[in-house]
């Protein structure tokens, strides 16, 4: 993608009534997405931004930091942030695959930015009537724009985990 092409999502929000500054809008697709967390989508992505640089310098001090910071989750947790979560401290993801999510998440502006592109574009994607996969892979475009395609390829990596794209979006791919 072009760093000078502007995203969709940034060219239709005014139409959908974002106001200036703020990605957050109504839940344009809830009746179709009763199953969207889009409190455990921030938490993930807030855990993966959390992740130490000093824990990425290599594969083996990734697998270290994993070793010394396990998931625990509460009895019965099963939630979107758990399963972005377990995506990345389970040995799907390598540490490259990591850096790169991370800096695209820096290049949307941060966590919570990066978190309401995701969203936003999952929203928008299945207003339009995508199909699941489809609005996953289109909210993944829409977030890694600028990181490029490397960065995309990572993160449809970590939506595409079953696990994440059942309790983090709703959907069954």
């Amino acid at each position: 993608m072009e760093p000078s092409r502007r995203s969709l999502i940034f060219r239709i929000a005014p139409a959908l009534g974002v106001a200036a500054g703020s990605l957050a809008i109504p839940s344009i697709a809830s009746a179709d997405d009763p199953g969207l967390d889009e409190q455990g989508i921030h938490e993930g992505i807030d855990y993966i931004e959390s992740i130490p640089d000093s824990a990425l310098v290599s594969q083996e001090a990734f697998d270290s930091w994993k070793q010394e910071n396990p998931v625990v989750s509460p009895r019965g947790a099963v939630g979107c942030g758990i399963a972005i979560t377990t995506a990345f401290v389970s040995n799907a993801l390598v540490v490259s695959k990591v850096l790169k999510i991370k800096a695209a998440i820096k290049a949307a502006g941060g966590a919570k930015k990066f978190a309401d592109l995701l969203i936003t574009g999952f929203k928008v994607a299945k207003a339009e009537g995508k199909s699941n996969s489809a609005a996953i892979k289109f909210a993944a475009q829409e977030a890694a724009a600028i990181g490029g395609s490397e960065a995309l390829t990572a993160i449809l990596e970590v939506l595409s985990v079953a696990g994440v794209a059942e309790k983090c979006f709703g959907v069954d791919l």
